[in-house]
């Protein structure tokens, strides 16, 4: 199973490369997939970290932009589904990217997320969260940040 290789960063920095180039048919959708079966906090934890750095990279070439949002909405939308990991858990990683969060995809990609982990995780802390984005700049944002709190609400 392939899911037994996924145990590097190198491997999940593959999986979301090969999801965010939008080559394959459904690749996002399958890189999501992948990684949302990692079992391991530490593992995870740091392939956020390390993507985190990544993406900022990416973004200082305006050309990679669109790979640079999808190869980081696709780790927000694993880390939301990584069911193997403790939803509080999950939440505190999403939390951690809340800094990268500043164009408007990883925002609604962000909302998402939490909106996603509601179920599971204390829904004071994803509300909390959540409220952050119902006052950005973006009308489009706190709109979907709005109805995102009275979906879950």
């Amino acid at each position: 199973m392939i899911i037994q290789h996924i145990k590097s960063l190198k491997s999940i920095f593959e999986i979301l490369s090969r999801g965010a180039s939008g080559k394959a048919r459904d690749s996002y959708d399958g890189a999501v997939n992948l990684l949302a079966e990692i079992d391991s906090f530490e593992l995870l934890k740091n392939a956020s970290q390390a993507a985190q750095k990544a993406y900022l990279l990416m973004l200082e070439k305006p050309s990679n932009l669109k790979f640079a949002e999808s190869f980081l909405e696709i780790l927000i939308k694993a880390i939301a589904c990584a069911y193997k990991i403790d939803a509080n858990q999950r939440l505190r990683l999403l939390r951690d990217i809340l800094p990268q969060a500043d164009r408007r995809m990883i925002k609604a990609s962000m909302i998402d997320a939490l909106t996603i982990i509601s179920d599971e995780a204390n829904l004071d802390s994803v509300k909390a969260t959540i409220e952050q984005f119902a006052s950005d700049q973006d009308q489009y944002i706190r709109d979907y940040a709005t109805a995102a709190l009275q979906d879950i609400s």
